[in-house]
């Protein structure tokens, strides 16, 4: 039986990005053993959580940076010493900056989560700050083995942790589903998620095989309005694209459709991927940095496509779709090729880290 702690996970907001949902997990999850908190710096929420994890919102304050800000929201938060936890969990860089810098200040231990790749922080005072900031860390958790040579040889202690499947794989015989293509992520992460580029592969595809459908479930205004922008242009019927906007049932659209697209220039290790792969839909995807390849087997159990080769995707997606022997093939092999995803082992991997870094 492990030991009881007071664990705070450290995020800007609960919204509905994947790292966000990986956070309400492991919230949920370590709820069962521990005293968990969750500490945003943004009041909106797109999750129900448990009563027995407590929300608390440090929000507002007069310092116009974001970054700055949220430092000295939860420096004065600890400053009391009944609110400091055994140990903060801090997600996405920025968070995680803040999270170990106060936890630094207070002498409480701190873990801060990477849900990208490292050569996604774009900014040199960004990469600068992270690669200065991460050797104060008690542990910095990567998504994938190719982050962990450049994060060491930055003086961080780096281990690789995966991200859980939100939900249980099928066990069922994969069987014929609804002619849906179905993508998601942030809308408005227009440049990483390559939603400029969605239209013009799908499009002409869904002109040609007018039985199928794309479903796009996400939120962001910029990135909606560029997708109709671009079905206008390219004369798209409206009626063969579907905006879901955030869903709290993607699971069972997953369960009912036969492919899932992905088209990002880059990922960490992109949990929406791992979901659909877990409900048996034959997903195809870009080879992109990072996490395509570590998730898919080409041709086994999905299908990796050179990385922003529209016309080679827009060929794979076309054989796929007129192929359903193939769709059920990869959507059969899927859920059972997927089993270090599974909340048990990635829990128990997490419960052996905290009580090294506690103990």
């Amino acid at each position: 039986m492990p030991r009881k702690y007071r664990i705070d996970f450290v995020c800007h907001a609960i919204s509905g990005g994947g790292a966000e949902r990986v956070l309400v997990l492991l919230a949920e999850k370590f709820g069962e053993n521990h005293d968990v908190r969750i500490i945003t710096f943004n009041e909106s929420s797109s999750y129900d959580l448990p009563s027995n994890i407590e929300h608390i919102k440090l929000y507002g304050g007069w310092i116009p940076n974001h970054t700055v800000r949220r430092f000295f929201n939860l420096l004065s938060f600890y400053r009391k010493k009944a609110n400091r936890p055994d140990i903060t969990i801090g997600f996405i860089t920025r968070i995680n900056l803040v999270s170990i810098l106060v936890s630094k200040v207070y002498k409480i231990k701190a873990i801060g989560c990477e849900h990208n790749n490292h050569l996604s922080d774009k900014t040199k005072l960004s990469r600068f700050t992270r690669n200065n900031v991460y050797k104060f860390a008690d542990l910095i958790t990567i998504l994938t083995k190719f982050d962990a040579p450049f994060f060491k040889d930055k003086g961080a202690k780096v281990e690789v942790v995966y991200n859980p499947a939100t939900f249980s794989a099928i066990s069922e015989p994969r069987k014929a589903r609804k002619k849906n293509i179905l993508v998601a992520g942030s809308l408005n992460k227009i440049y990483q998620k390559g939603w400029d580029n969605l239209v013009p592969i799908v499009g002409p595809l869904l002109q040609k095989h007018q039985d199928w459908k794309l479903l796009i479930a996400g939120e962001g205004e910029k990135g909606e309005s560029l997708l109709k922008n671009q079905m206008e242009e390219l004369r798209i019927n409206p009626a063969s694209i579907e905006f879901l906007g955030f869903t709290n049932k993607i699971g069972e659209i997953m369960r009912d459709s036969e492919i899932f697209l992905m088209v990002s220039r880059y990922e960490g290790l992109p949990m929406v991927l791992i979901e659909a792969m877990s409900q048996g839909m034959a997903c195809i995807s870009y080879n992109c940095l990072t996490g395509p390849s570590e998730i898919i087997t080409d041709n086994k159990n999905g299908i990796l496509i050179e990385n922003q080769n529209s016309s080679i995707m827009r060929e794979g997606l076309d054989n796929l779709m007129a192929d359903q022997e193939k769709r059920i093939m990869l959507g059969q092999s899927a859920p059972v090729s997927i089993e270090k995803f599974n909340m048990s082992s990635i829990h128990k991997k997490w419960e052996e880290i905290l009580e090294e870094i506690l103990c």
